[in-house]
């Protein structure tokens, strides 16, 4: 007995065939594009979004050590005022160079808002706005103080 007829198909070969296993593999490839070339790319992305976000930190420190240094002071504390904040720029411009490979994102957007905030104060220091500098005056006038601790001290007594 031949049974061969009856649990075997004939395979035509037409179109409708060829389009539904074109078809078919193209739905598993894309996938397989979805599953694993997607996320690859996801990352690369992150990463060189992460990458720019330094390198805009490190370009924002130049700026700004160089806008701390032509600013002028116009008495001796101003300066000692203006070589303080230039110090502390330094010590960050050296941090940011030896650690920016290990700063998380959330590191980097911190010190970019810091650095920020510095650019806006040397900056007023270069366009010599009035009040940029905290300390304003060559010497201090502490007649008001002593008076104050002189009535302390002789209401306590």
């Amino acid at each position: 007995m031949n049974l061969k007829p009856y649990y075997s198909t004939r395979l035509k070969r037409d179109y409708v065939t060829f389009s539904a296993i074109a078809f078919f593999v193209i739905c598993i490839l894309a996938q397989l594009y979805v599953t694993i070339v997607v996320p690859i790319q996801i990352r690369k992305h992150k990463m060189l979004t992460a990458e720019i976000e330094r390198d805009e930190m490190m370009t924002q420190i130049d700026r700004v050590r160089k806008i701390a240094s032509s600013a002028s002071a116009r008495n001796p504390a101003q300066e000692g005022e203006k070589q303080l904040v230039r110090e502390v720029l330094d010590q960050f411009a050296l941090y940011i160079r030896e650690n920016q490979m290990n700063m998380s994102p959330e590191q980097v957007a911190d010190m970019r808002s810091m650095l920020r905030r510095y650019e806006l104060i040397v900056t007023a220091w270069r366009e010599k706005k009035t009040g940029s500098f905290r300390i304003n005056q060559d010497t201090l006038d502490i007649s008001s103080y002593t008076k104050k601790i002189e009535e302390d001290i002789l209401n306590s007594h």
